[in-house]
């Protein structure tokens, strides 16, 4: 059997509840996020606040600011 979108006959109802959830740790006491992805959801984006951390450019130690984003995704097809 041929999945609908590759034969492009997707209905309507197939393309109207998938949902990308996006949350910010700016104001949280936590450092990470780990999604939990719950249907209709295919995933999950977790944005950290901005931090300095040291690293090597051109050969030189320089301090950058750094913004972690995390990804959860859901893998079913």
């Amino acid at each position: 059997m041929i999945p609908h979108a590759r034969v492009l006959k997707l209905r309507s109802l197939e393309l109207s509840y998938s949902t990308i959830t996006i949350t910010s740790l700016v104001e949280s006491v936590t450092d990470k996020v780990f999604g939990v992805i719950y249907p209709p959801q295919v995933a999950v984006i977790g944005f950290d606040s901005i931090t300095y951390q040291p690293l090597v450019h051109e050969g030189m130690l320089a301090i950058r600011p750094m913004l972690q984003v995390i990804l959860a995704g859901d893998q079913r097809t």
